[in-house]
């Protein structure tokens, strides 16, 4: 691949020699179009550097590479000769690396360039005119962990590889083509490592052997880095796994002549590994012995699988499963003392090939499907022209082994969606050349949608305040996800999505269902509506679990009050009305009272009504009060007094009082020396002969209906004159 540097020289490059040849070569597009910006990084992040300026080729279907720009100091960068409406990127080039404290190279949207990608946030379009594009860049995130090494190997002499997948396209499926190598560093004496500032995106970590005695570990997962399964997408700061490599174990065995005759002659054998996804990796080469016999001392590791290559001084080099081809090549697993492996007798111009009879294969791409090997007259699997061959079969996603994946048939999996599905058949005889014949690829696509085999029924009392709740049924697809939407008269309601619904008011009178979606990867979703319920009846009245109480003093002008209670359904709407004897007094339906005089030895009780919408009332009557008593009697805030002068014939006044209860009656009763005045009830006495020598004062009398009747009498006047 191509670096940023290399592409640079070679424009360089190609700009001198159209000097030598009497041409100039512009320094960009032929555009009328300029473009400025600045680049700018979180603090502490290196932003200085190189910006390149890419075209997207539609024709080609690629990026192309067009000039670059310093970052000067302040950050900025320009560009001229844009072209209106052709689509463009910019890519960061730093200085240095991550370690140094950089910012990675990215392209806009800080996104990885790839080039035959246009990414989201990552392209522009070019104006006529001048235009202004910043560049934040993205400061990366770090990934690390820690090896545990064998004894015998120094932890600083392990070094671990970054490396980043390549993709290639077939249409619109992306194929995986490798992985190439980003960055590399060696352990610290702990075993620990890490890599800083890296883009966000998928990777392959893992040990890169700079001997056979140290295993290629995968930090991201099973396989040799070039495979599916060992690529991870790191997309936050990330610690990966501790991981142990294992000791070295010795592999031996035997290269014999055709049918097994004694080998006479030397050469070398290969060792080399063969993962779960059929990628390989040679690892060491042994001397072949004048005998045959070889043996590999270090190079293979407990749990890992393997073949070997003889090539023997004169001949054909011939793969362990007597084949030319190291895809044909039987494997062999390496167990913790190590490996015997079997005797490999070598392919001569007299071992003949062995013959694969035509297969084709059956069955819909589709996720949930089975496809199969079919030989001709439609017969499970293939066959071979000799007699007693064995045909093994190995089902493939885009070129890679699927593991597991070994017999004729094999059922689509979610994983294989939008991929390129095909099996390889093997046929191996003893004495023959094993032969390998692929099947077509076909094209993975969505499956048909799960449908309920046993339909989800809805069961419970179909009224206000009842549970509704709905069964699972069952599916014609094992694992599928469920989601639930309840609905009223075939309408969703909102926020009714688990396995269960409580009836509301606004239920009432309407039909119930359920809308279940089975979804599963890689499928169509399935959809199963239950058979609606019986219209929704009324619900229970609610029903007072603490009942509501009357306090207060039951006396005329006194203030009663009653409490809600508390009620068996949630969001009752509480109605008053108070009671006299059982009996409802006219306006007093507040949650107070004040007691009237039409009270006095009556009982007073409360109705209480909660009604909720979709439910019948329920009704709580509070325990009445005892008999109303009088209400105290009223009291002068001022006490009364008797004004005017003091002689017959003159006039006396009684002062106007403010009385402590509105409303109330007041009488007067003149007195002479304490006994009554006949006829003297006014405010106001006019002194008589009769009052001479004697001494005037008033009762004043205040009545209110209900209240106790209050009577102050004033105080005496002097001897009338």
């Amino acid at each position: 691949m191509m670096t940023n540097l290399a592409r640079r020289a070679a424009a360089l490059v190609a700009a001198t020699a159209l000097v030598l040849v009497g041409l100039v070569a512009p320094a960009s597009a032929a555009g009328t179009g300029t473009l400025s910006g600045k680049v700018t990084a979180p603090t502490g992040v290196g932003r200085t550097g190189w910006v390149e300026l890419h075209r997207w080729d539609a024709a080609r279907g690629s990026w192309s590479y067009v000039d670059d720009a310093r970052v000067q100091e302040e950050g900025t960068y320009a560009f001229t000769g844009l072209e209106a409406g052709v689509e463009y990127t910019l890519e960061f080039d730093p200085w240095g690396t991550g370690a140094e404290g950089y910012a990675p190279e990215q392209t806009l949207g800080g996104t990885r360039m790839s080039w035959y990608e246009k990414q989201p946030g990552q392209v522009f379009k070019g104006t006529a005119g001048a235009q202004t594009v910043n560049f934040a860049l993205h400061p990366g995130v770090s990934v690390g962990g820690k090896v545990i090494v064998p004894p015998g190997i120094a932890a600083t002499d392990v070094t671990i590889e970054l490396a980043v997948p390549r993709y290639w396209y077939r249409g619109d499926i992306r194929l995986l083509d490798g992985a190439s190598s980003a960055q590399s560093i060696r352990l610290a004496a702990d075993g620990s490592y890490s890599f800083a500032r890296i883009l966000p995106g998928e990777y392959s970590v893992g040990v890169r052997p700079e001997s056979p005695e140290q295993e290629p570990v995968s930090l991201t997962g099973p396989g040799l880095p070039d495979s599916p399964t060992a690529i991870r997408r790191i997309t936050a700061d990330t610690t990966l796994p501790t991981v142990t490599m294992r000791k070295s174990v010795p592999v031996s065995g035997k290269v014999v002549s055709p049918e097994g005759a004694p080998f006479a002659g030397g050469g070398e054998v290969r060792l080399v590994e063969v993962d779960v996804n059929g990628v390989s990796s040679r690892v060491t080469t042994t001397v072949l012995a004048a005998d045959g016999t070889y043996t590999f001392a270090q190079g293979a590791f407990p749990g890992r699988s393997y073949t070997v290559e003889a090539i023997p001084a004169s001949g054909s080099s011939t793969y362990y499963g007597t084949t030319y081809w190291l895809d044909t090549a039987k494997t062999f697993a390496v167990g913790a003392s190590g490996a015997t492996v079997p005797d490999l007798p070598l392919i001569t111009s007299d071992t003949e090939y062995l013959g694969l009879n035509s297969f084709v294969l059956r069955g819909a791409p589709l996720v949930g499907e089975e496809l199969s090997v079919r030989s001709a007259g439609g017969r499970l699997g293939a066959t071979a022209d000799a007699p007693g061959a064995a045909v093994t079969y190995q089902w493939l996603r885009n070129g890679y082994y699927i593991p597991g994946a070994t017999s004729p048939t094999y059922k689509v999996t979610p994983a294989d969606l939008n991929t390129l599905v095909s099996v390889a058949v093997v046929a191996r005889a003893e004495g023959h050349r094993s032969t390998r014949t692929d099947s077509s690829q076909v094209v993975v696509s969505t499956g048909s949608a799960p449908y309920a085999t046993v339909y989800p029924v809805v069961s419970g009392a179909a009224k206000v305040g009842g549970r509704l709740s709905v069964s699972k049924g069952a599916w014609s697809v094992a694992g599928v996800t469920l989601k639930y939407q309840w609905l009223r008269d075939g309408k969703a309601i909102a926020g009714a999505t688990s396995t269960s619904y409580v009836l509301q008011g606004a239920d009432r009178g309407r039909q119930i269902s359920v809308q279940i979606t089975a979804s599963v990867p890689g499928r169509v979703s399935g959809v199963s509506v239950t058979a609606p319920s019986a219209p929704v009846a009324a619900g229970d009245a609610a029903k007072a679990t603490k009942e509501p109480k009357v306090t207060g003093t039951a006396k005329v002008g006194k203030k009663l009050k009653v409490s809600d209670g508390t009620w068996s359904v949630p969001g009752v709407r509480l109605a008053r009305q108070w009671l006299r004897n059982g009996k409802a007094i006219a306006g007093a339906t507040s949650t107070s009272y004040t007691l009237r005089a039409a009270d006095r030895g009556k009982r007073i009780s409360v109705r209480v009504t909660a009604s909720v919408a979709g439910r019948a009332n329920g009704v709580a009557v509070t325990a009445a009060t005892g008999k109303v008593a009088y209400g105290n009697k009223a009291k002068a805030k001022k006490k009364p007094k008797i004004t005017g002068t003091t002689r017959v014939g003159k006039k006396l006044k009684v002062s106007k009082v403010s009385w402590s209860l509105k409303g109330v009656k007041v009488t007067y009763q003149w007195l002479r020396n304490g006994k009554k005045i006949s006829k003297a009830t006014k405010k106001s006495y006019k002194l008589t002969s009769k009052d001479a020598r004697k001494r005037i004062s008033v009762r004043v009398t205040v009545r209110k209906a209900g209240y106790k009747t209050a009577k102050v009498v004033t105080k005496s006047t002097s001897k009338i004159k």
